[in-house]
């Protein structure tokens, strides 16, 4: 499953269904990235951090990069929506 792909009703309903997914995984970087998206669509942005930061932390602790690119992008997009600017440059940085 990817987040790209993960469609339903509304955005609450979506994260409603990843909360779910995440009972079952809470270790999945797709179900993790699929709640980011869900708190950016509904422009929580301090929401989505936490679920973007764990994509990151678990593929560096699997010796891997995530999955999809947009994992720092949506990261970056709420560290510069919530002010967090050095966050923001510092994940730049690293994928880049």
């Amino acid at each position: 499953m990817h987040q790209e792909r993960v469609q339903f009703e509304t955005p609450v309903d979506a994260n409603r269904y990843a909360q779910q997914l995440l009972k079952l995984d809470n270790q999945s970087p797709d179900y993790l990235g699929t709640a980011g998206w869900n708190f950016l669509q509904l422009e929580q942005f301090d929401k989505a951090i936490p679920y973007y930061e764990k994509v990151l932390e678990i593929s560096d602790k699997w010796g891997s990069k995530p999955i999809s690119f947009y994992n720092y992008t949506f990261l970056g997009w709420s560290y510069h929506e919530t002010g967090q600017y050095k966050k923001e440059s510092f994940i730049k940085k690293r994928c880049g």
